[in-house]
């Protein structure tokens, strides 16, 4: 027998504030100026776009309740998100025309998901359709684009009871992260183990990166047809409230065969790409005196590469990669309606002060030495605007949030909650490249500070499916960009979201 927990039908206030969203949408359309997305954007939108879907995983407890103990329960539903970006001066470079400057993405999410009623057993489905309308700036780009018909999640789960541990296999694509995920934080193919106990879990996991994920290097041949694979293992205890240990590892095999390419400028030179690394991570976080939330991870990075060479037909060698990140940071509850919060961190990337172009790239390398620069596959959100890489970086972060109208009775008005921000970025090695190509390398650079960026997050359910966030940004560069053409960037992004 099969039974179905029908979702109601979107309410009359639910279609309202969506012919709303779009007139604005419509309307913000023809103001001026939107950021491109870089790699690290692109990142950041895929893991909160998982996170924030990852209620669609589950069949509500309330509607289990009602049922019998035959058969298996199906939930199915839709979500559907409209999203405006908009930014000024989005390459940092007064002298040169912005990125596209305005953009328009709209997603489409169709989810299915079926359980037996002993709830061991479940499997999960959702795709994914975008359509998105850029600024065209050149003939050579579209304007409009629509992304067909994709698989964004799709696997079994099953559940198994033991004496004193429960275990959890996971079968297909689904959304994995180890540590806090900046090691890796990926929706890949692959095999998932949980084996969770009072007070310990530990996990194992092989996965494949898609396919048509970037092969860490966008300039590499072959790119967006990536062959790598990933082996993960980590486990994680509980001594107190005030204190858990995780201690994790992941191993990244390149599959791409060695890719070859002519490098640019050089008559005859030939430029090899690998990436193979094993990173290996420590981690601790807890509450103190009953409000205080800390954490702190430090995670180091090995494995081989390619070096860089500057003569014709070079006889590339491999070198060492030997990198290291670490993020720390103290959160405040305070509590009540207004639920205020203060928060700071710190993070850092390790850089590499002769490496030649970009660190998200493998074209070129380290010109003598190991390579230093901390790659990996999984990052921090570390500004709106800025949105860099956690490599060859440092970063300060304040901030706190609160719900300025948590004290109202209407529920439409008191989930609403202000997010402000302030950073400070420095780069880790001096004159290294960063995931900014417009900071100053090499010789010339003069400084490693790389300037400072305020946020401001708003998110508001209006209602119980539709949801709303707006996010704005101001970097202001520093003196690791030329002073003749640095410039301002401001940064905004609405995106209206809907349960149906």
């Amino acid at each position: 027998m099969t039974d179905s927990l029908m979702r109601p039908p979107v309410r009359s206030s639910s279609c309202l504030c969506l012919c709303v969203s779009v007139c604005v949408c419509v309307w913000l359309q023809v103001s001026p100026a939107l950021a491109q997305l870089s790699e690290e954007e692109l990142r950041r939108e895929r893991v909160e776009t998982t996170e924030d879907l990852q209620r669609t995983e589950k069949i509500s407890a309330a509607a289990l309740s009602a049922r019998n103990k035959r058969g298996w329960l199906l939930d199915y539903g839709f979500n559907t998100s409209m999203s405006y970006t908009a930014s000024g001066n989005n390459d940092r470079n007064a002298k040169t025309q912005d990125d596209p400057d305005h953009t328009l993405d709209n997603d489409l999410q169709f989810f299915i998901v079926t359980e037996n009623v002993s709830r061991n057993l479940k499997f999960y489905f959702r795709n994914k359709t975008s359509w998105n309308n850029n600024s065209k700036i050149s003939a050579a780009m579209h304007e409009s684009d629509v992304d067909q018909f994709k698989v964004d999640m799709f696997y079994a789960e099953r559940e198994f009871d033991g004496t004193s541990l429960k275990h959890t296999l996971t079968v297909g694509r689904q959304f994995s992260k180890i540590g806090r995920g900046i090691a890796f934080g990926l929706t890949a193919d692959g095999i998932f183990w949980k084996s969770k106990g009072k007070k310990m879990t530990a996990t194992g996991f092989w996965m494949r990166q898609n396919p048509g994920d970037n092969n860490l290097d966008v300039l590499a041949p072959n790119s967006g047809s990536t062959k790598r694979w990933f082996a993960g293992a980590e486990y994680k205890h509980k001594f107190k409230k005030w204190m858990g240990l995780d201690v994790f590892t992941l191993w990244n095999f390149d599959k791409n065969n060695e890719q070859r390419s002519a490098v640019a400028g050089i008559a005859g030179s030939v430029q090899r790409y690998k990436f193979e690394s094993q990173y290996y991570g420590l981690g601790t976080d807890g509450m103190l005196f009953s409000k205080l939330n800390y954490w702190w991870e430090y995670n180091m990075v090995r494995g081989k590469t390619y070096n860089a060479s500057t003569v014709a037909k070079p006889v590339a060698s491999e070198v060492n990669v030997r990198g290291s990140a670490l993020d720390l940071g103290l959160r405040y509850l305070f509590g009540g309606d207004i639920s205020p919060t203060v928060f700071t961190e710190y993070a850092l990337g390790s850089g590499d002060a002769d490496r030649v172009s970009n660190v998200t790239s493998d074209q070129r390398g380290s010109t003598f030495g190991d390579d230093s620069v901390y790659r990996s596959f999984g990052g921090l959100s570390m500004g709106n605007a800025l949105s860099p890489s956690l490599a060859n970086i440092r970063i300060f972060k304040l901030g706190g949030s609160a719900k300025p109208f948590g004290r109202w009775d209407s529920a439409r008005w008191s989930d609403m909650t202000f997010n402000l921000t302030a950073y400070t970025y420095w780069t880790y090695a001096k004159g290294g490249a960063t995931s900014d190509p417009v900071i100053t390398t090499g010789g010339d650079a003069k400084s490693t500070k790389i300037g400072n960026e305020y946020d401001l997050t708003v998110s508001w359910n209006l209602f119980n499916d539709v949801k709303y966030q707006l996010k704005y940004g101001l970097f202001t560069p520093g003196s690791a960009y030329p002073a003749a053409s640095r410039s301002h960037e401001n940064y905004f992004k609405m995106k209206v979201a809907f349960d149906l």
